[in-house]
């Protein structure tokens, strides 16, 4: 996935606060203040947040706002196997090239 528009990364530094020790994603503006930020994607098994008309990963999102950079068109793999275990210990970014597709998630 490339980066996404300017105005959507403003928007996710601004309205989402990301606790890395717990991997949890919180909306702090707007309306939703104070509530979880995403859902759970059950067919695909991972976390997704709506911006505007379009759904971005919370592993993406997450991984923005602890690290300063988008993981463009790299994978985001999961230690311990769970694509919802957002915490910044479970994250590890890799090259698309250096990724067997059965281990990377969304």
């Amino acid at each position: 996935m490339s980066n996404p528009p300017k105005n959507v990364l403003e928007r996710i530094r601004n309205d989402i606060v990301y606790n890395p020790e717990t991997g949890d994603l919180t909306w702090v503006e707007g309306r939703r203040k104070g509530y979880p930020a995403g859902s759970l994607d059950t067919f695909n098994n991972y976390t997704a947040v709506s911006i505007g008309p379009r759904k971005y990963a919370a592993s993406h999102i997450a991984w923005y706002l602890h690290h300063g950079e988008w993981p463009g068109r790299s994978r985001i793999i999961f230690s311990n196997g769970d694509a919802t275990d957002l915490s910044a210990r479970n994250m590890t970014l890799r090259p698309l090239s250096d990724t067997p597709k059965a281990a990377y998630a969304r």
